[in-house]
């Protein structure tokens, strides 16, 4: 898995209550994280939305790898959005709770093409 969804532990929420107390609940989101680059990244509320549809559909499934290609898509395609290439981003963010199970096969990735 490339990308790691990380949520505020207990001590994180505490130190940003302490550092920020104004603003402690905008530290609040959760973040990911990319094992390849090393870059984490906090979520938007629109982008945890996304997740959260993505770990509802993927919580009707039996674990598999597939799952795990499929958490790297989206993950892959906000870093992407983030860059300025927004097109997997705007296809993913209007998915519905419906079209979660038959965009969450569609997501997923056959691997590299053959080239010709």
């Amino acid at each position: 898995m490339r990308f790691k969804y990380e949520s505020p532990s207990i001590l994180r929420k505490a130190a940003i209550g302490f550092s920020a107390p104004h603003r402690w609940r905008s530290g609040m989101r959760p973040w990911v994280f990319d094992n390849l680059s090393g870059i984490r990244f906090q979520l938007s509320q629109d982008e945890e939305t996304v997740i959260r549809k993505l770990a509802a559909s993927m919580g009707k499934r039996p674990p598999g790898p597939s799952l795990d290609t499929a958490f790297d898509y989206v993950a892959g395609a906000i870093a992407r959005k983030r860059l300025g290439y927004p097109f997997d981003w705007c296809r993913i963010s209007t998915w519905t709770s419906d079209d979660g199970d038959s965009g969450l096969v569609t997501a997923e990735p056959n691997g590299p093409e053959p080239i010709a």
